[in-house]
Parts: structure tokens; sequence; C-alpha cells
């Protein structure tokens, strides 16, 4: 008999997480890029579960978030599909794939940039979300971007 891995069993502390999440982006008028919402999504990754986990959330072209949650290294909607067709159904094009890396750095991975490459005619922008940074690769326009936050008088002497 296999044993079940335990990153595998999700346990959501927080069972609103989902709505949370669409409070947030209404809060930013929809703004996806509103550090708010970006804020509540890497909460959610580190709080709304048994551990920290990999939260992704597509942001279709009506405006609407679907979101689903995975281990600490991977996320995908297997097993979470009707997350995509109750209620609202995705549209495409995408405007924007937003995941966590809830232990590291903001970086797109391999699997990252497959999965943006798999989607390039589907998807506008991505943004990964780490400890006090973000990046993006907005495919629309063709740039990149890297940010890192912090606080005043944060800062190394």
């Amino acid at each position: 008999m296999m044993e079940m891995n335990k990153e595998m069993e999700i346990i959501e502390v927080d069972k609103k997480w989902k709505e949370t999440i669409v409070i947030a982006l209404d809060n930013c008028y929809g703004d996806y890029t509103c550090k708010p919402f970006l804020d509540t999504i890497w909460s959610i990754s580190q709080h709304a579960f048994d551990m920290p986990r990999e939260v992704q959330v597509i942001i279709d072209s009506n405006g609407n978030a679907f979101s689903s949650v995975g281990t600490p290294g991977f996320v995908s909607f297997e097993g979470q599909e009707d997350e995509l067709t109750k209620g609202e159904r995705l549209t495409l094009p995408m405007k924007c794939w937003i995941h966590t890396h809830p232990f590291g750095e903001a970086y797109f991975s391999g699997t990252d940039q497959k999965t943006i490459n798999t989607w390039r005619m589907f998807l506008e922008d991505a943004i990964v979300i780490g400890f006090m940074q973000t990046a993006r690769v907005n495919i629309k326009e063709g740039y990149t971007q890297i940010t890192h936050y912090g606080h005043l008088g944060d800062e190394e002497e």
C-alpha cells in the first residue's frame, strides 16, 4: 500500500481563502498588480493551510479570479478543475497568472517558464510572489520587472 504524501493532503485552516482573494481584487478595483492584492495572496499561501503552500490565481479576460492551491513546491488545477467551470467560466485570454513561491524567491522557475510558453498566445501577464518581492513578465507589452519590498530603516549597515 502506498503512503499518501502529507504535502498532497491539503488541510484548509481558512475555509474562505478564495473569497478573500476575490474581495482583495475588488478592493484594488480589479488591478491585479496592486500590492495589497498581491500581499493577500502571499499571506494566504503562508497561513490559510496546514503548511505554507503554493497558491495560484488566474485573472481571466473578464477580470474574474480563479484560484487553486498545491504543495509547497508546485501548484496546478489538477483535482480542482471545478474552480474553472463552476459559476463564471474562465474566459481567454488570461489577463494574468499569479502564483507564490512560499519558501523562496520570486523568480520564474523552469516549470514556470514552460507554463508561460505553453499559454503565451492566451496570457498577457505573469507574476511570481516570494518573500518581500515579486517578479513579473508582461508578455503583451514585452518587459520583465523584479520588485523588492522593504521598510524605511531596514537597510543593512
